[in-house]
């Protein structure tokens, strides 16, 4: 649903990336973990810094937006040698007003959203932590930029000439639990210093992938960093979309393998809670179409895909399309949870991902089944057709 707007002014200022879906095959401790995972029509292009946005007797410095407004030259980032054909690999080689910036460029939705702007034919930079996962991005004719939210200096330069920000960025990743967990630091204060790179260069328009239930009173860590990011974004002075999804198929991928093979499904606690699954390629749609609508706007999304399943109702579904019989095995979460705090000295993430699997169980992650956009086509993925495809896949790499 859209939710009421709240005022886009205000003085406040306000890692990722974890692989596209896969099938673990053989499973692992990670990988089983994984199975109870969660997680052009621009704006006013021309906009002007409000009064009520400076902060009282302080001179106004114009930002790069309005510096070119006075003088009344576009506005460029780098050179233009052909701005009919440009060259996707050259530096900045187009006009600012058509950049879209994506932080969490490799993570699961960041990488779609970059794919379908880029079939989109529009411009695009990606914001990646290292030239590992810059390279492949670079190759396909992705401008990148090296760094990530704890970098200031490489904000500045990421924000440099962009009409848009689409930021996923998150510090839990499922398939990296062994690193270093520091959403305050990586998630709130980054986006503080994202946002503020982004209002000194003229942005336009920020995008914030959030997730159902930040708001919840019993919401874990997590969420509540999240919510806590939400507001810095709705503080910013910048038009904002917070986009609000529930819980993502793919981290339902892992239980193929043990069913596959064994006919056993292991489920963190009862597993009979409803949850609007979507699949990310719907989530980075999504994302796509909030890009200068004029609906998102000041608007906080939330969405879903088209059915409420338990994850009991998503293990008989896959055990259906697979042929097979399922027996599901419950696992009680204070089990779980000794598991996470025996492994913390090496996975400090653990006992975070355990709690958002407790708080998922409980409570749910229902979305309103209903378009994003009304005004937009919306057809998102059932879950028994995103298991075929997958299944399809995975059939397809052997």
């Amino acid at each position: 649903m859209i939710a009421d707007r709240r005022p886009e002014t205000g003085d406040g200022r306000p890692e990722t990336g974890d692989r596209g879906p896969q099938t673990p095959d053989p499973i692992g401790f990670v990988e089983f973990v994984e199975l109870f995972g969660l997680k052009p029509n621009p704006f006013e292009r021309l906009r002007a810094v409000s009064p009520s946005n400076r902060e009282p007797n302080k001179p106004h410095k114009p930002n790069k937006r309005e510096e070119g407004l006075e003088t009344g030259e576009p506005i460029a980032h780098g050179s233009l040698p052909n701005t009919e054909h440009p060259t996707p690999n050259t530096r900045h080689p187009i006009l600012r007003y058509d950049m879209i910036l994506v932080a969490g460029a490799t993570g699961r939705v960041g990488s779609l959203v970059v794919g379908l702007l880029r079939q989109q034919g529009r411009a695009v930079r990606a914001l990646c932590r290292s030239e590992v996962k810059a390279k492949p991005l670079r190759e396909a004719g992705v401008e990148t930029t090296l760094g990530d939210l704890t970098d200031r200096r490489a904000l500045v330069a990421a924000c440099e000439g962009v009409c848009t920000i689409f930021s996923a960025v998150t510090s839990l990743n499922p398939r990296a639990l062994e690193q270093s967990y520091r959403p305050e630091t990586v998630e709130e204060q980054g986006h503080r210093d994202l946002l503020e790179a982004a209002r000194d260069a003229g942005v336009d328009q920020i995008i914030y992938l959030s997730a159902i239930g930040v708001d919840h009173p019993a919401a874990p860590r997590q969420f509540r960093v999240k919510r806590r990011v939400e507001e810095v974004v709705q503080l910013c002075g910048i038009p904002y979309t917070i986009l609000r999804p529930s819980g993502f198929m793919e981290n339902l991928l892992t239980v193929l393998p043990p069913i596959r093979r064994f006919g056993v499904a292991p489920l963190p606690g009862k597993g009979t809670t409803p949850i609007t699954y979507i699949a990310v390629e719907d989530v980075a749609r999504a994302a796509v179409l909030a890009i200068g609508h004029p609906e998102a706007k000041g608007a906080t999304i939330e969405f879903g895909g088209p059915e409420d399943l338990s994850n009991r109702q998503c293990v008989q579904i896959v055990a259906r399309v697979l042929g097979r019989s399922a027996r599901i095995c419950p696992i009680p979460f204070p089990v779980l949870h000794l598991a996470a705090a025996a492994a913390r000295p090496w996975s400090p993430a653990l006992r975070e991902f355990f709690a958002i699997l407790h708080f998922v169980d409980r409570y749910g992650l229902r979305a309103p089944r209903r378009p994003p956009f009304p005004d937009k086509l919306w057809a998102p993925t059932s879950f028994e057709a995103f298991v075929r495809r997958q299944i399809g896949r995975t059939t397809a790499d052997r």
